[in-house]
């Protein structure tokens, strides 16, 4: 993981390992991963270092035909176990380059799955994202419709209180159209009798005034009669008061004669 964040464009790095592996490094191979190895290259059957081995005829054939000495055992037995463990070496060896081979074929494995892995995540990353943004948008989406919806809620809300308004506004008026109209006809009931007792009153009044007329011409021909009486009178009040004059003017003459 290191070493791909270190180098992301590089491809699995293959480190040049040595042929004698570090015990500290290499793990110790199975039994089951080192068949396929020991299939390929059977190792010789070979004895266990430190176990009595059978005599063996000389390594060194001597130019005298006596026995060797002492010390020609021992060297040939030496050689005989640097034999071993360079057979042994060798077989270490190949399950090394082997187990080396594995070691590379996993991690080439191993950052290939890495790669797809980071692939897999940074699609993720991004469908996450996109994911994001859509719920950021429909959370923004579903903000604005609830901000219309209580617009809209309030907007109705208000309507219908001018509406119920309205409505107490009309009725009251169709109460007052109603009152009206019932004192109209109450009053045109009152007016139509009132008509009527007016007509009655005129056709009263128009008797009365024809009986007036008539008493006014009566009383015009008394007046009239009246006035040639008192004209009359008068005359006839003149011509006494003349011959009471004459009478009286003639009484003082004669009382003078006397």
């Amino acid at each position: 993981m290191d070493t791909q964040r270190r180098f992301p464009n590089a491809g699995p790095l293959l480190p040049d390992l040595p042929r004698t592996p570090q015990p500290s490094n290499v793990p110790t191979p199975s039994s089951s991963q080192l068949m396929p190895i020991d299939a390929r290259f059977p190792p010789p059957m070979l004895p266990p270092i430190g176990t009595q081995s059978l005599p063996n005829p000389p390594i060194f054939p001597l130019r005298t035909g006596t026995q060797p000495p002492m010390f020609d055992d021992s060297l040939n037995q030496s050689l005989y176990k640097v034999k071993q463990l360079e057979s042994r070496l060798q077989m270490t060896e190949i399950s090394n380059r082997a187990l080396l081979e594995e070691v590379v074929r996993l991690q080439t494995e191993l950052f290939n799955a890495i790669r797809q892995s980071q692939t897999i995540l940074q699609e993720e990353r991004l469908s996450r994202q996109q994911i994001e943004n859509n719920i950021r948008i429909q959370n923004d989406v579903i903000l604005q419709l609830t901000a219309r919806i209580k617009r809209n809620e309030d907007t109705f809300s208000d309507e219908h209180q001018s509406t119920l308004s309205a409505n107490a506004n009309i009725r009251g008026l169709e109460q007052q159209i109603s009152a009206i109209q019932k004192e109209y006809l109450l009053r045109r009931d009152t007016q139509s009798l009132s008509v009527e007792g007016i007509r009655k009153q005129l056709g009263e009044t128009n008797i009365q005034r024809e009986q007036l007329e008539k008493m006014q011409l009566n009383i015009v021909e008394e007046l009239r009669s009246l006035r040639n009486r008192v004209e009359i009178d008068s005359s006839n009040i003149n011509a006494l008061t003349t011959e009471v004059r004459q009478r009286t003017r003639k009484l003082e003459d004669d009382h003078r004669l006397t």
